[in-house]
């Protein structure tokens, strides 16, 4: 249990088909993370999987009868054959009449197809008419008939994301478990996909045959859309680290600093030095030889400089062997556990001897290990290939490395990870009051947090400490990227904290040194596959958690940790006024719905490419789930553009049809507007939508333009 829940957390994937498993098992593996309620099990004859997210209506519906008959919108146009080869020819002329319905469509999203087949139907047959659907670009929409039902188990969801329904119920759903994924359905396979025969195949890819030479058949399944969908998701490497420990190569490094000669030590040796020349001089000119006192000079100059030679040698051997380690440490408040990664910087003085570190037989006060599991990796065998490294394990969760060389006079780096327990509750929690976020904080064993951020997927805030366990943040608050460090003076702490938060959250391009030789590497902040944060969560530093590690025996350690707490959501009391700052309303586009869309808004990194497409950028900001039903009283709407030769129009929908607001031409920078307060209500989904048109008005020139970014703010009263 302990494993796969240490597993889970550090960044695998799971995925539970509940319609297998006892859900009481999985309450005992998964704690608090598994907070499913089962209503009950129902068997569904007529099986249709429906994205969340919604598709367009769909244009066409292709329907299979028991008899193989096929039509389009009631139009029967063929039956098809049992036999594979003279079904291509007749669903040839299905494509054909789907191609005349569909070609006509810009918008691919619109594309989308029902198929509806009976429980007689064989499932190649159904296979191809879906394949048909696919091969003219349309989106499938499956709606199956089962002879023998499929389970569907209803569950009551409580914080986990729907993905996909069946039978208005969830049928699939995920949340995030520390750095890995939970992914549960509830509907049976059969469900999901559709069986067929294909060949079997041999272990080098041909087909397999039988003693007379015939292909031997099996049966195979053929994923239907929801199930491909989820399984691209599933299988997209998400381990991708938001802060890669080389990011704290300078922060750790530069921690371990060698004592500089002090001022007035320096002072003394100079103004002996002009004393000494003054004296010289004099003595020369009174004795008639004051011609010598270029080599004099130069002799007490040259004894000055080896003055100072010998006092900087002896400050740079006054550094102590130092330990320093610098922490990412995310916090799982639902499993009570801690997921830690980072550097580990040290700086042999001369105090650890090769002899000593290099040890073969058993770990010595020198080595690198852990008495509670974890992993250290020693950057320092990417320097020496030739040298034999070793990690041996010594009892459960105890092991060190043997062999690893850490050099008099230079510094040693070694990347870990590690999950650990939590003695005490780690948590943070907010609300909305008419100001704006209103938080309490519990650090359990973590110590006080300083320079507090809240991240969220739509941005940053300063957190300002309130009370003894309390923060708050106003929309004034509100940071640009790559500003994270607040107001004031920045001393050299901070700047190096800086340099790491923009390397997590995005702003200026990182260059960091790996520790292992050759070329820097470059960390170039939101440009990975997946920002950070996924959730909105507390960022603050603390001191370096005990993590169990055993780091060679050092004069003075030096540790910090930089703290990503997931934050929970509490429901303000029915009448209280509230205000979401514009970090709280995270985006996306809906595509399609008002007219063609370019596709420059890349949701995954959450960038904007430069188009010189014109269309419509339909914005639907979404209010927090905890916040609903919100009665909206004030919503003020951002969007930064730069639109040469272009005319930017801001609408809203009223009734169905587009209301302008704002009309500016060739804009760049901000444009600030207040919505109406009758268009700026949330809908169902706690959405408020915004429309953005971008047009030119010589259509034979079209600079690029770009979206830098929008946001909303709205202020309200919490409805019963």
């Amino acid at each position: 249990t302990q494993a796969l829940r240490q597993w889970l957390l550090s960044g695998g994937k799971l995925w539970v088909m509940i319609d297998e498993v006892d859900p009481q098992a999985l309450a005992s593996i998964l704690g608090e993370t598994w907070s499913l309620s089962v209503v009950d099990r129902v068997p569904l004859s007529m099986v249709r999987v429906d994205p969340v997210a919604g598709l367009a209506k769909p244009v066409a519906t292709l329907a299979v009868t028991d008899d193989l008959a096929i039509a389009i919108d009631g139009r029967r146009l063929a039956t098809l054959p049992i036999d594979e080869r003279a079904r291509v020819r007749v669903m040839e002329g299905v494509k054909k009449e789907l191609d005349q319905i569909l070609e006509p469509i810009d918008d691919p999203a619109a594309r989308v197809v029902l198929i509806r087949i009976t429980g007689g139907v064989p499932g190649d047959i159904a296979d191809d008419v879906v394949n048909a659907v696919r091969s003219t670009s349309g989106i499938d929409v499956v709606e199956r008939d089962h002879e023998q039902p499929v389970d569907l188990v209803r569950v009551l969801a409580r914080d986990f994301e729907v993905t996909h329904t069946a039978a208005g119920w969830p049928a699939a759903l995920r949340k995030p478990v520390g750095k890995g994924w939970l992914m549960v359905t509830t509907l049976g396979a059969r469900g999901w996909m559709e069986e067929r025969l294909v060949a079997q195949e041999n272990m080098d890819g041909s087909e397999a045959k039988d003693a007379k030479d015939r292909t031997i058949m099996m049966v195979g399944q053929v994923a239907h859309r929801p199930m491909r969908d989820l399984a691209d998701w599933f299988h997209l490497d998400r381990r991708v680290q938001p802060l890669p420990p080389q990011a704290f190569d300078a922060y750790a490094s530069e921690q371990i600093g060698y004592a500089i000669v002090g001022r007035g030590t320096v002072f003394w040796v100079l103004m002996l030095f002009a004393g000494a020349l003054t004296v010289a001089g004099f003595w020369l000119a009174h004795s008639g030889r004051l011609e010598h006192l270029g080599y004099v000079g130069a002799a007490i100059a040259l004894v000055a400089t080896l003055v100072l030679i010998v006092i900087g040698q002896a400050n740079r051997s006054s550094v102590p062997t130092t330990v320093a380690q610098a922490q990412f440490v995310q916090i799982a408040p639902d499993q009570q556990q801690a997921i830690s990664s980072g550097l580990i910087a040290v700086y042999n003085s001369g105090d650890l001897s090769d002899s000593a570190v290099s040890a073969v037989s058993t770990p010595s006060s020198t080595t690198l290990g852990g008495d509670a599991g974890g992993l250290i990796l020693p950057a320092s065998w990417d320097q020496d290939p030739t040298r034999q490294v070793r990690m041996v394990w010594t009892d459960f969760d105890r092991w060190h490395w043997r062999q690893v060389r850490m050099p008099a006079g230079a510094t040693t780096r070694a990347t870990f990870e590690q999950v650990t327990p939590l003695v005490k509750p780690v948590r943070a929690t907010i609300t909305f009051d008419e100001q704006g976020v209103v938080g309490q904080l519990a650090t359990g064993d973590l110590g006080p947090l300083t320079n507090m951020l809240l991240a969220t997927p739509a941005g940053t805030m300063q957190a300002r400490a309130q009370g003894e366990a309390g923060f708050i943040a106003t929309p004034a608050d509100m940071q640009s990227p790559g500003q994270y460090a607040g107001t004031g003076v920045i001393d050299d702490a901070q700047r190096r904290r800086l340099q790491v938060l923009r390397t997590l959250l995005g702003g200026e391009p990182e260059t960091v040194d790996p520790g292992v030789g050759g070329a820097p590497l470059s960390i170039p902040g939101r440009q990975r596959t997946l920002p950070f944060p996924e959730v909105p969560s507390l960022l603050g530093w603390a001191d370096a958690m005990a993590l169990g590690f055993v780091v060679p025996q050092a004069k003075e350690r030096i540790g910090s940790a930089l703290v990503s707490i997931p934050l929970s959501i509490e429901r303000p009391a029915a009448g209280t006024k509230v205000t979401v700052p514009a970090a709280f309303m995270p985006y996306r586009i809906l595509r399609g719905k008002y007219g063609p869309t370019p596709a420059i808004y890349v949701e995954e990194q959450r960038s904007w490419n430069k188009s010189s497409i014109p269309g419509t950028l339909p914005i639907a900001f979404r209010v927090p789930t905890q916040l609903l039903p919100l009665r909206v009283e004030r919503a003020k709407f951002t969007f930064s553009i730069s639109a040469p030769g272009a005319t930017v129009e801001i609408l809203v929908d009223r009734e169905g049809s587009l209301v302008s607001l704002e009309k500016r031409q060739s804009p760049d920078g901000l444009i600030e507007l207040e919505l109406p307060v009758d268009r700026a209500q949330p809908d169902d989904q706690g959405q408020i939508v915004v429309v953005a048109r971008i047009s030119y008005t010589q259509p034979g020139d079209r600079p690029l333009w770009q979206v830098r970014g929008t946001s909303l703010e709205v202020k309200g009263t919490i409805a019963k």
